[in-house]
């Protein structure tokens, strides 16, 4: 959605009533951290005169199903003592407050700095991730728990972009056909083989890359922003940081693979889980899987070819796709031989 003239005083103002009046916190300040203000949904930085911090997001539309989803997610991560951002509860106790139209999650602010690019960090984000994901999925669905599935789940999202995809194939101009064909194979390799029970299930972040870590002052890095967490495919979420690691350098005209981040996510990953074969020979089509779903749902292939070569976001997910099997040759040659990296 566009941003909408709404002014951000006016936006803040009334979230400020709901924190005081459900969360008990009168004396704070809201800053907004996105530079868009959007009418239906704000997300702040409360600060206290005592020093605490929160993060609070807020929306006017029916986001329950998201917000209890981030909410089992971080109180499980909570139990099992791995650092992640900690739901704040409302005067009444529950975790998800509402106040005047208003549906909103206060989470404590994870201090540091957004983590960079760097080969030592992108190993530090991957070894968290590699934690992630060795919670199991009957732990992380048991009683009194239950954690629904990521968004991009091949069982929730696959469907409509791969109608989108196959509908626009015949109508495609040359240079988009083998991407879309490609971006139709990828979807069905992933579902067919997670019908199989070949790809693990377990808690994933969903959107995991350097922007949404921060590094603590103690070099720790702590992943945010879990609204896209939940049940899902462990593969997906690694295939995901290999591909955005690389997204500290430009990505048009093209993309390069860079081996010391790939070497990177595979060094810190592997201390914490090692992938099975079947996910290793997967590796290109679950790199391709998010670039297929978001081509599928975001771009309007309809449109003339003159529009589509303009389409900057279309041309980032090409030079994405270009680079994949790249990254997946060397990231397998990697994970393969991982024992002669320690």
């Amino acid at each position: 959605m566009a941003a909408t003239s709404l002014s951000s005083w006016s936006q803040a103002d009334v979230l400020g009533e709901l924190v005081a009046e459900r969360y008990g916190l009168s004396e704070v300040t809201l800053e907004p951290i996105s530079p868009y203000t959007f009418e239906d949904r704000g997300i702040y930085r409360v600060r206290g005169r005592d020093g605490s911090a929160f993060v609070l997001r807020a929306f006017t539309g029916d986001v329950m199903s998201s917000l209890r989803r981030q909410v089992a997610v971080l109180d499980l991560l909570q139990q099992r003592r791995l650092s992640a951002p900690v739901i704040q509860r409302a005067g009444d106790g529950s975790a998800i407050a509402h106040w005047q139209g208003w549906t909103a999650l206060l989470v404590t602010y994870v201090e540091g700095d957004v983590a960079s690019f760097s080969p030592e960090d992108v190993e530090t984000l991957a070894g968290y991730l590699g934690r992630l994901h060795n919670l199991p999925r009957d732990v992380a669905q048991s009683e009194p728990i239950s954690i629904g599935l990521t968004p991009t789940h091949p069982g929730l999202a696959a469907d409509q972009a791969l109608a989108n995809l196959s509908r626009a194939l015949p109508q495609v101009p040359d240079w988009l056909k083998q991407f879309c064909q490609d971006s139709i194979a990828s979807i069905g390799a992933v579902e067919g083989a997670h019908r199989s029970g070949l790809l693990p299930e377990t808690i994933i972040h969903g959107d995991c890359w350097p922007a949404n870590a921060v590094r603590q002052p103690d070099g720790q890095i702590v992943l945010i922003d879990w609204d896209r967490a939940g049940i899902g495919l462990a593969f997906l979420d690694l295939c995901y940081l290999l591909l955005t690691c690389h997204l500290g350098k430009p990505q048009l005209p093209a993309m390069e693979p860079d081996e010391a981040l790939i070497t990177a996510v595979v060094r810190g990953y592997c201390r914490e889980r090692r992938p099975s074969a079947a996910e290793l020979n997967l590796l290109e089509s679950g790199l391709l899987y998010d670039i297929a779903l978001r081509a599928g749902y975001d771009i309007h292939f309809d449109a003339s070819a003159e529009s589509l070569i303009e389409n900057v976001w279309l041309q980032k997910l090409l030079a994405r796709y270009g680079v994949c099997p790249r990254i997946a040759t060397v990231a397998r040659e990697l994970f393969r031989a991982d024992g002669e990296l320690r």
